[in-house]
């Protein structure tokens, strides 16, 4: 270990081994020296560029742990004298970052010996840092450095011991020390007051003055008329945001307290403090007198005949001194840069004001002289800065480009594989032939999912994502989303329910598709990772004011699970909470991240509950307008009170019945198996009804012969008129068809909804109790918001063309069309044979590709808008069929003059509803 002494100073500097010639890259070294108590002096040498501030700050800490004690303030001083070049901007970011992060350790950061460029660039960082929580300054030299060192640990301040003995005492609540600025105030016995200022002085110490000056003041510790002594020594530097509010805060104490100075004494004044004195005109009624050190302010003080062959009234002003002023005044002002030579005596009080004029003429020349350089900087950068722009732009649109081709290549074959499969498994097939084709389908579709994921990630995170708002019936959506994940969940034999609280309002305004998005998501999750049990979508009103409400959405199951040190890993891209999930279970890990975005695109929030081993529950809360000027139908009841049999081996499913059933005014007996169903003493004598409804849920009860459990059931109640209500998951539906002409019975698909499900109950019983015959209302045909066609329309008249040049879409979507019924239909392999197939005849409907060779859709579309062409009918409906999924696509058909559009790959359902929104089908 070496030491030796400070030459600015005094205090040990201790050098070691194990702290020299430190490598952190191929060309960069640094030496750590500690410099008394608080002070790490950093000497790097070699070139900047290869500066690793990780690997920096790593040394640096080694360092720091063997030379000071955990709890140690610190400063570093860091030298740029033998460095080359300037760091990165990515390590300068850094270094400011790790700056930061040092609050409570590290009290000062100061560099020095640097090149104006990088003085400037440095400086120019720590003034825009203005919550940096130590002070960070960059210097002249090493003198500097070590000066400004001592003054932000206050160690340059020896004149308090000195007070302390001439009579002076303080209180601790009169210092202040932060951010590199030390202001310490004192009084005496014979009323003068001290204040001393260390450091920097800004604007954010004005309330501390104020806050101590009341205290004094208020506590008659200074009165009437004083003496003031002010310290600027160790001041090296005066914010102008701390000058003329100083002033106005000592005049208002003044006139609050009844206060006057008898005289101020300046101590160690550069022209900036003075300035701040001698041209404040809130005390033009004190007497300034400028001296050297506090202890000539004292003596002067306590010396009053010392003190008046001094004072500013006893000296003589000349005209001569007078005109010269006025003179020097009028070429600071008006004449050129240079400063005026102009005498004034030895003696003159006005040789000060002309000193700090020049001062003021100087600054401003300075001032001038940097502004140019900081133009020319800020002008280099701005350039710098348009250039990196530009090149952003340029790869945001290469981006956009390539998701906007990436989703036509990946969605156009997989178009031909959906659709094909689509078509096949409507088609006869043995059980291993639909087996194999089911795959495949679900295959294409979890593919699809993935590629739709990823664009829908990729638009957030590029802010190409916009949210739409439509009218849309609520019900609606939630039904759509239930069936589209309904036989993911039946096939695991699980419970899937809709629990839709009384007062949620149905009819709002937002976005229905992102929201529909959400709900799949989470509920595809829920059902993912659940193998028994229920999987539970409830929603419940949050708020609801006026024309708003927010709606809570709560994806219950009883799955898995998630340990709590897991949650907060969910909503992160690409993320599972096992690792291991991925491979058993599958998924890119978007499908939270995605969800959390779009909530808190449409102004909500997500979260979760969970306990693993048990299950989870999402919720996530969004608000929506309701829509205006709609009137709600009432909920309908039945006008007597009909008795009900509910028989569902499912104990939530039972319950779930019989609370809706007792909803609508009807009496229920619910049993949990066949044997005690048929063991029941229910009787026409005890329940006084001659027609017994009863439910059954064979969902858990696929084993049982449809005639014989129904034959069961009809011999324990063969007193009863009895009508059957057979809820059953659409894969063992066929087997009960076989009945319905025997008995009486109206079979209900899952999913259930409450709605649905209570309007057809009380349609039907309403409906027998006036004709007194049975209806032959269906489930699946009970007017629903969002209607779709359940079965082809055989015949429709519509003739439709088709624009497409894919041979294998031609096929697809000809079929499709051949199932809803459609045999008119007219097939073109690009737009220019389409725009001669038009002059000629017309078409209901066209279905145009956007892609195709020699004439695209969309100038086909334009020449078809265009009153000036040959085609026949200009206003025929134009449907976009493409595979561009972003909205700069869709938005392109729209210009173009198409109506709407149908993204590939589409389904059969797909085709209906958009056959049926333009009026070629009927619901």
């Amino acid at each position: 270990m070496d030491e030796s002494t400070c030459p600015v100073s005094g205090l040990p500097v201790i050098s070691k081994p194990e702290w020299s010639d430190l490598k952190l890259d191929t060309d960069y070294y640094v030496s750590f020296k500690k410099i008394g108590d608080n002070i790490l002096l950093h000497l790097p040498y070699g070139d900047m560029k290869q500066f690793n501030s990780n690997r920096f700050y790593e040394l640096r800490e080694t360092v720091i742990r063997s030379a000071f004690p955990a709890d140690q303030k610190i400063i570093d001083l860091k030298s740029y004298k033998n460095l080359i070049n300037g760091p990165t901007a990515k390590e300068r970011k850094n270094v400011y970052k790790r700056l930061y992060e040092e609050k409570g350790r590290s009290i000062g950061f100061i560099v020095y010996d640097l090149s104006p460029v990088i003085r400037f660039m440095y400086q120019a960082a720590f003034d825009l840092t203005k919550n940096m929580p130590f002070l960070c300054r960059a210097v002249d030299d090493y003198q500097s450095a070590m000066r400004l060192a001592m003054d932000i640990l206050g160690l340059s301040h020896l004149e308090t011991t000195n007070l302390i003995s001439e009579g002076f005492h303080q209180n601790d609540d009169w210092v202040y020390r932060k951010n590199g600025t030390t202001i310490e105030f004192m009084i005496s016995y014979d009323n003068i007051l001290y204040c001393s200022f260390c450091g920097i002085v800004r604007g954010d110490c004005l309330s501390f003055i104020d806050k101590t000056l009341s205290d004094i003041f208020g506590n008659n510790m200074i009165s009437g008329d004083y003496y003031y002594i002010v310290n600027y020594e160790h001041t090296f530097h005066i914010d102008k945001t701390f000058k003329k509010p100083y002033i106005d805060a000592i005049n208002k104490l003044h006139k609050t307290y009844d206060l006057r100075i008898i005289s101020s004494f300046i101590c160690g004044a550069n022209e900036t403090s003075s300035s701040i004195h001698l041209f404040s005109e809130r005390l033009k009624d004190a007497r300034f007198q400028f001296v050297q050190t506090v202890d000539n302010a004292l003596h002067l003080i306590r010396n009053p005949l010392d003190a008046s062959s001094g004072t500013d009234a006893e000296v003589k002003v000349s005209p001569q001194d007078i005109e010269n002023l006025i003179s020097f005044i009028g070429k600071v002002a008006w004449d050129s840069d240079d400063i005026p030579d102009v005498k004034f005596s030895p003696s003159s009080p006005l040789k000060r004001v002309a000193d700090v004029l020049t001062v003021i003429k100087q600054d401003r020349k300075d001032l001038i002289t940097e502004l140019e350089n900081r133009n020319c900087i800020l002008k280099q950068i701005v350039s710098d800065l348009k250039v990196a722009r530009d090149k952003a732009e340029a790869a945001n649109i290469a981006k956009s480009q390539f998701l906007a081709s990436m989703s036509h290549e990946l969605r156009t074959p997989l178009n031909g594989v959906i659709g094909l499969t689509d078509i096949l498994i409507n088609s006869e097939l043995n059980e291993e032939q639909r087996s194999c084709v089911s795959i495949l389908q679900q295959s294409g579709k979890h593919l699809l999912t993935i590629i739709n994921d990823i664009l829908d990630y990729s638009k957030i995170e590029s802010g190409k994502l916009t949210l739409e708002k439509n009218s849309f019936d609520l019900l609606s959506v939630i039904e759509n989303m239930i069936e589209m994940v309904a036989n993911q969940a039946y096939k695991k034999n699980l419970t899937l329910n809709v629990d839709i609280e009384d007062g949620v309002y149905p009819l709002l305004v937002g976005d229905s598709h992102r929201l529909g998005q959400i709900l799949v998501n989470l509920l595809g999750n829920a059902i993912k990772f659940t193998n028994a049990g229920e999987v539970k979508c409830s929603i419940r009103v949050i708020a609801d004011q006026n024309n708003k409400i927010d709606l809570m959405f709560e994806i219950e199951d009883t799955g898995i699970g998630i340990s709590s040190e897991k949650i907060p890993l969910l909503f992160k891209q690409f993320t599972q909470a096992d690792s291991s999930m991925t491979r058993k279970y599958g998924g890119t890990g978007l499908g939270l991240s995605i969800s959390k975005k779009l909530v808190e695109l449409c102004n909500g929030t997500i979260g979760v509950r969970s306990t693993f081993g048990k299950g989870s529950t999402f919720w996530f809360v969004i608000p929506f307008e309701k829509q205006s000027g709609v009137s709600l139908p009432g909920d309908k009841i039945c006008s007597k009170e009909y008795p009900f049999v509910i028989l569902a081996e499912n104990e939530l499913e039972r319950f779930w019945y019989a609370k809706l059933v007792k909803s609508i005014n009807c009496v229920v007996t619910y049993y949990g198996s066949v044997e005690d169903c048929t063991s029941s003493t229910l009787t026409n004598e005890s329940i006084q009804q001659e027609i017994l409804n009863i439910v059954i849920d064979i969902s858990y009860m696929p084993a049982n012969n449809p005639e014989s459990l129904l034959s069961k059931i009809s011999e324990q109640y063969k007193g009863f008129d009895l009508r059957f209500f057979i809820i059953t998951i659409p894969s063992v539906r066929s087997r009960y068809e076989c009945v319905t002409g025997k008995y009486t019975v109206t079979l209900i698909s899952k999913p259930v909804f409450p709605h649905r499900l209570k309007s057809l109950i009380v349609t039907i019983l309403e409906n027998e109790s006036c004709t007194g015959s049975k209806s032959e209302i269906s489930y699946s045909n009970l007017p629903v918001s969002n209607p779709i066609a359940h079965s082809a329309s055989p015949g429709c008249p519509g003739k439709i063309l088709l624009v497409e040049d894919v041979a294998t879409n031609q096929l697809i979507a000809k079929r499709l069309l051949e199932k809803c019924g459609f045999s008119n239909i007219k097939i073109c392999n690009n737009g220019r044979e389409a725009i001669e197939v038009l002059k000629t005849q017309e078409f209901d409907l066209v279905l145009m590709d956007c892609q195709m060779p020699e004439m695209d859709g969309y100038t086909t579309t334009e020449i078809i808008r265009d009153i000036s062409s040959d085609v026949k009918n200009h206003m025929v409906t134009v449907i976009a069929v493409t595979a561009h999924a972003l909205k700069t696509e869709i938005d392109r058909c729209y210009r173009a003059g198409m109506n709407d559009f149908l993204l590939k790959p589409f389904t059969l359902v797909d085709l209906k509803q958009m056959l049926v929104k333009w009026g070629l089908m009927d619901s």
